[in-house]
């Protein structure tokens, strides 16, 4: 008898299971690459403006700012439950073509992580669309890591951001 699988969340692994029958000897492998999951930084696969009202990119009042990782990262469990604007300015950069973008000192955001890997930041008033940053970068000093811990910390920058509705 034979039979191998491959497990569900995309984790590169692969296992095999042989037994004989006339003999009491069984074999089970496991391969992991866990270079390629557990030691690279967490890198930002998407980050996608949602504008409600005006389907744009610049940042205003009920827009929301989702940033997709392409793996599990430490920042659901390093967030301390403190998702207030001092923590995304820790963990994040805003940038235009220039360079770094400082939100006006009376805006209004927070950020909330719906999985291990997703970060939904909410922008509120003082935000007023007047800032338009077009990219985003995690802050090497904010020590996000992969879930497991065991990657250098990320310092990941995504390109221009799309909309949606």
């Amino acid at each position: 008898m034979r039979a191998s699988f491959e497990p569900r969340d995309n984790l590169p692994q692969r296992a095999s299971f042989r037994a004989d029958y006339f003999q009491a000897a069984a074999t089970l492998t496991i391969t992991t690459d866990s270079s390629e999951q557990y030691f690279a930084p967490p890198q930002i696969a998407e980050a996608r403006a949602i504008d409600p009202l005006n389907n744009d990119t610049a940042l205003g009042e009920n827009d929301m700012l989702r940033i997709t990782f392409d793996r599990e990262t430490s920042g659901l469990y390093n967030s301390k439950y403190l998702t207030n604007r001092t923590y995304v300015d820790e963990l994040l950069s805003f940038e235009d073509a220039a360079g770094p973008v400082e939100l006006p000192a009376d805006a209004h955001y927070e950020a909330e992580w719906t999985d291990t890997s997703t970060l939904l930041i909410s922008f509120g008033v003082g935000t007023d669309n007047a800032t338009e940053p077009t990219r985003v970068a995690v802050r090497e000093s904010a020590n996000l890591r992969t879930r497991a811990g065991l990657s250098e910390p990320s310092s990941s920058r995504a390109g221009r951001w799309s909309s949606s509705s």
